[in-house]
């Protein structure tokens, strides 16, 4: 790691100045599944150092002070944004560069929760002993506490206490009192004897709860030790700081965490960030424009989010993994909530104003957005990013044949541009288009091209406003879609495999009846 980005002194960090992004080595914190997520590699990850990760550590440094009477840090912000990775880098930083600190960290509460079901309390003994596995505890080891949880006053135990008693008799009666009780009991135990501890030595106790959405998501939060999130900051008080990190998709956080100092994080990489995410990735952009043009289009569809990004480089396939997350989160939606879902889908697609109940929203990919239409703010619901919106989209496969319908039926003949949307959105989706093309005669229109496409083989989306870049199949027919809301002139073009011909289409809708003439039958 680069000591350079920090500086130690007389026992306290302070965080340098933040310049450029550069990619550092991060050490092995802690051996569980996520590990493999953040793709740790020889026991190192490699990192990119954002300026995120330098305000995350100031805020952190700044809570730990007195200027956070809360002892609560709410870290939040959508899906893939690298808020792990970040939180990851000031964990390091705590652990690494300051003795004074002994740091907890639950970077998976969806690997806590599962590990508790299997093998209750083994995942948080195991954080514990990394916590303090440079401590010598006393008069019992960590190791010695690890085994009074888990098998109670066991044989082994017992002979050490006897020797103990001389010099600790009360402790040791408490102690085997204490013994007899339930594993979460004797759980609580150790944790009020590491609290002891801790305030003894004048250390301070950072606890970090990392992907928190997990614990709403099995509704454990009133289950000990689940409790542990919100019962912490009041039981260390001020020998502690608990932080949280979660994607901002339930409107149960911000009541939760109400009095909590709070950090967002709403953007991806930056320019520069993206370089170095293009050098840590081999990319070399910098000889290959037409590798630069395809990394140019990814960034956007993205937007330059790192999961997204890491995720599109080990399977050129992102879309997928989204799709899954995206299904997987309306699988069990009650009739109500699914149908606001479906609305605030319809909204998304088209632009409209957002409906009144956005209950199902779902918030790990969607927010509200104002949009300025010449004084008038209205709302409408937009994507997290245009990889997102596509994901949403096709795991909403009936939209635009029922829902969409409907919403576009109550506007065709008050806002033309809604019905251009629509008409794109059933080209995408039907992958068929049957319409003829005239030209003027003397005394009638004669048909020019008799047009029937009954399957688009492939579909290109590309982002500017040049001509696409992308290579394609000349042997098949090609739908393709410009994602510029102002490409010039055009709202898509059709590669035309028999005729070899490229049409370019631009949709100018004025009355219902047009369409009716217009014989475009999707």
């Amino acid at each position: 790691m680069n000591k350079e980005l920090i500086e130690v002194k007389e026992e306290s960090i302070i965080v340098k100045k933040y310049q450029n992004p550069e990619i550092i080595n991060l050490p092995l914190l802690s051996k569980n599944k996520f590990q493999d997520r953040i793709h740790i590699r020889g026991e190192k990850l490699p990192f990119i150092y954002r300026r995120s990760c330098n305000e995350i550590l100031s805020k952190a440094l700044d809570s730990i002070g007195e200027k956070n009477e809360s002892r609560g840090l709410y870290i939040f912000g959508p899906s893939s944004l690298g808020k792990s990775y970040s939180i990851y880098y000031l964990v390091a930083q705590l652990r690494l560069y300051n003795n004074l600190f002994r740091v907890t960290y639950i970077n998976s509460c969806e690997e806590w929760w599962s590990s508790h079901v299997d093998e209750p309390y083994n995942f948080l003994l195991n954080e514990l002993i990394y916590t303090f596995s440079n401590d010598e505890l006393s008069p019992l080891t960590v190791a010695d506490w690890v085994e009074f949880v888990t098998q109670g006053f066991t044989k082994r135990l017992s002979n050490k206490l006897g020797e103990l008693t001389k010099h600790h008799s009360n402790w040791v009666e408490d102690f085997k009192t204490c013994s007899s009780n339930s594993i979460e009991e004797r759980f609580k135990t150790f944790i009020i004897g590491l609290r002891k501890y801790v305030r003894e030595k004048k250390y301070l106790w950072v606890w970090v709860f990392d992907q928190h959405n997990a614990l709403h998501k099995y509704k454990v939060l009133e289950e000990y030790p689940f409790t542990l999130v919100k019962t912490l900051r009041t039981f260390l008080n001020t020998i502690g700081l608990i932080i949280v990190s979660a994607s901002a998709n339930d409107e149960e956080y911000p009541n939760e965490f109400e009095s909590w100092e709070k950090f967002s994080m709403y953007s991806g990489y930056t320019d520069d960030e993206f370089l170095e995410w293009c050098k840590m990735r081999n990319y070399k952009i910098d000889s290959d424009q037409q590798l630069k043009s395809q990394l140019d289009s990814i960034r956007f569809w993205t937007n330059s989010y790192p999961l997204e990004l890491d995720l599109w480089h080990m399977t050129n396939e992102s879309t997928d993994s989204l799709i899954e997350k995206t299904n997987e989160s309306t699988d069990d939606l009650i009739e109500k909530i699914s149908k606001s879902l479906n609305r605030c889908v319809v909204s998304m697609i088209l632009g409209s104003t957002k409906p009144g109940a956005i209950d199902g929203m779902n918030r790990q990919f969607m927010y509200e957005k104002s949009v300025n239409e010449e004084g008038y703010i209205r709302k409408t619901i937009a994507a997290i990013h245009p990889l997102a919106q596509q994901a949403i989209i096709n795991s909403h496969s009936e939209h635009p044949l029922t829902e969409l319908k409907d919403m576009v039926s109550a506007v065709f003949n008050k806002d033309d541009r809604f019905a251009e949307l629509y008409i794109k959105m059933l080209l995408e989706y039907t992958k068929t288009l049957e319409c003829k093309i005239t030209k003027p005669g003397k005394r009638k229109p004669t048909v020019a091209y008799d047009l029937k496409f009954k399957e688009f083989s492939q579909i290109i989306k590309f982002v500017g406003n040049g001509i696409p870049t992308e290579s394609f199949n000349v042997e098949k027919n090609v739908l393709f879609l410009p994602q510029s809301d102002n490409y010039p002139g055009v709202d898509f073009l059709i590669w035309d495999n028999s005729r070899k011909i490229l049409f370019h289409f631009k949709l100018l809708l004025v009355l219902l009846q047009v369409i009716k003439r217009a014989r475009i039958i999707l």
